[in-house]
């Protein structure tokens, strides 16, 4: 028998030893870095603590030793379909969820469809209801399914009355006193449901802290925290298997209307790995009716996210990219249509929605639009734009210092007050409401705002009867912004540019305001319209810092600009030569320089008029809004 010399040996137990004190020096430094504390709800170790709302809905609840996620033991649910859409299931609770920032949980669903799941949460001494939007568990393994808390994303008693599109859009409250979690699991249109469940936390980040909390030093004596900044954490890669290198796991390449499609993984990659080839077999009427999506990331409101892979085709053309709800009504605020060549090029997309969302999808949309067209795609990424971790601040001084890298787009259709952010206006039968225009109906909604003599406002000088855009820090860059507008019914006919006489403003654009950390809301850019029947204009101007401004000089070969008629305008403010462009249709109709900040904070279009109007009727749709080279 041939043995290890002595030292050999030694020098074996040395190496061991080396990498155990490196693991454990590993685990102390990731338990330094600023992750969110976990706080455990319930492992099921302890036995069972949940029971069914309703025994007559016919859950079984069961605790076992098989398909846990952590420790010994999971929950075990299952149910029969009892004519209901869901069985609920719930445990009492004693938690202050001041700093609490989410709930999660893993789930396992041994079905081979998806599987919806929610929470309800039930505050205060009256025990109000808390309900989220569902979650989709795709079959198997769902690790750190996660419900946010923090969002004006719930339905209550409040909101439930809105109607579709407004129902989760309440913020929890009597966060001190919480009495029950509630489990809400979807039966949808089978006949059984079974669900594992397990290590169910609360998630506490670190940002949540009361910065006057006293730390305690090793005697227990209490010291004073140093005011010191963490390092900027590395971005989460939101999405699943974006590399493709597990296949097609985690993607659906959806086909509807008779549109078909095949996809498989190929080593066709940029860099000689994996892609996803997708080739067109039939098309439908529409070009979405074939389109490639993932599900399971949660969006916040008005948080900046960034997608970018790599894409080509067989043939110049262009690929869609959107973020939207996966379910009703389909909100898809934030689309862009991106070229792509015959050669592999990165794209980029920033977007941020006008709501928070634990059940999107993120698509690859309009496939569909030409048998035979093949497109492969390679390295998917979605990540939230790091900057933003931060808190919001008024924007740089130094003119000319916009973003660098990929511009910041967000787009909204104007369906109801959900389609925008950080604005919270009720409607108004008759006044502010969303609907389709009687003359052209094909528009679908659109934002209306309708002013009357008999209008009452408790505002003293201006009408504001338009939604808000107001993004929760400041975005630096050139700005372009694009919408469609119809004016109709004015008095007094004859406008003038603003002060005295009778004004009516079509889009403000703000590089300051209160709700991205500002002191005040700053217009920077303004532009009104003007004139008489027959002969209005669109006019601009733009403010310094000190509110000094006055309006451009008027173009003489300006459009005219037509009452009962759609038309578009877009406002592109270039932030590096200092200028501002107003087009109409494409038409120059209002030029001069920019004296704002390098980029934005808000804007709004919808109908904005002093108080010498008395009547006016404004539509809106289909804005378009981007910052950054």
């Amino acid at each position: 028998m041939i043995t290890e010399p002595t030292w050999a040996i030694g020098q074996g137990i040395l190496r061991v030893l080396s990498f155990a004190l490196l693991a454990l020096l590993g685990l102390a430094l990731s338990q330094c870095v600023g992750r969110a504390k976990e706080i455990p709800v319930d492992g099921f170790e302890a036995g069972l603590t949940w029971e069914a709302d309703n025994p007559a809905d016919g859950a079984v609840l069961t605790v076992v030793q098989t398909n846990m996620t952590e420790g010994a033991h999971a929950l075990f649910v299952t149910f029969t379909n009892q004519g209901k859409d869901k069985v609920v299931i719930h445990q009492a609770a004693n938690q202050d969820l001041t700093s609490i920032s989410s709930l999660v949980l893993d789930a396992i669903n041994p079905q081979t469809n998806g599987v919806d799941v929610a929470i309800a949460l039930q505050t205060g001494p009256k025990w109000d209801w808390f309900e989220s939007q569902p979650v989709s568990l795709k079959p198997g393994l769902n690790k750190n399914v996660h419900f946010d808390l923090t969002g004006k994303t719930f339905k209550s008693d409040r909101t439930e009355v809105l109607g579709a599109g407004l129902e989760y859009t309440d913020a929890l409250t009597n966060l001190a006193q919480l009495q029950r979690i509630s489990i809400l699991i979807y039966i949808g249109g089978t006949d059984k449901v079974s669900v594992y469940l397990d290590n169910v936390r609360w998630e506490q980040s670190d940002s949540t802290a009361t910065p006057t909390t006293p730390a305690t030093n090793n005697t227990g004596e209490t010291v004073e925290k140093p005011a010191t900044i963490a390092p900027a954490a590395a971005p989460v890669e939101m999405l699943v298997n974006g590399n493709f290198a597990d296949g097609t796991n985690h993607w659906v390449l959806e086909q509807t209307e008779g549109a078909t499609g095949r996809m498989e993984c190929m080593p066709e990659g940029p860099d000689g790995k994996a892609a996803l080839r997708i080739q067109v077999l039939t098309i439908a009427p529409k070009a979405y009716h074939l389109q490639l999506y993932q599900t399971g990331p949660h969006i916040e409101k008005g948080r900046i996210y960034e997608l970018t892979f790599w894409a080509k085709s067989d043939r110049a053309s262009g690929i869609k990219v959107n973020c939207m709800m996966n379910h009703e009504p389909w909100e898809h605020h934030t689309q862009e249509l991106l070229p792509l060549s015959t050669e592999w090029k990165e794209l980029h997309f920033r977007f941020a929605t006008p709501w928070s969302d634990n059940n999107v999808r993120i698509s690859f949309t309009d496939l569909g639009a030409t048998v035979g067209q093949t497109y492969w795609l390679a390295n998917c990424s979605l990540v939230p734009v790091s900057e933003i971790s931060t808190s919001a601040a008024t924007a740089p001084e130094t003119a000319g210092s916009a973003a660098q890298g990929t511009p910041f787009v967000w787009k909204g259709y104007y369906s109801s007050e959900a389609a925008f952010v950080y604005s919270h206006h009720q409607t108004i039968p008759g006044h502010y409401e969303y609907l389709p225009d009687p003359q052209d109906p094909a528009r679908g909604i659109v934002f209306v705002g309708h002013l009357t003599p008999d209008f009452k406002t408790t505002d003293p000088e201006k009408f504001h009867l338009h939604p808000e855009i107001y993004f929760d820090h400041f975005i630096p860059g050139n700005i372009i912004v694009s919408f469609d507008v119809k004016v109709d019914d004015l008095a007094p006919a004859e406008l003038g540019p603003y002060g005295t006489n009778p004004w009516l403003n079509v889009v403000t654009l703000f590089d300051e305001t209160t709700v991205a950390g500002g002191t005040f809301f700053h217009p920077s850019v303004m532009v009104n319209l003007v004139g008489s029947p027959g002969n209005y204009r669109l006019q601009a101007y733009s403010m310094d810092a000190h509110g000094a401004g006055t309006f451009y000089e008027k173009i003489a070969e300006s459009p005219v600009f037509p009452t009962g008629k759609w038309v578009k305008v877009r406002v592109e403010t270039d932030v590096k030569t200092n200028q501002v462009h107003v087009y109409q249709d494409d038409a120059l109709a209002s030029a001069g320089p920019y004296l704002g900040k390098p980029g934005l904070a808000g804007a709004h279009m919808g109908l904005y008029a002093n108080r010498k109007m008395t009547r006016a009727t404004v539509f809106n749709s289909n804005i378009n809004i981007r910052v950054g080279n």
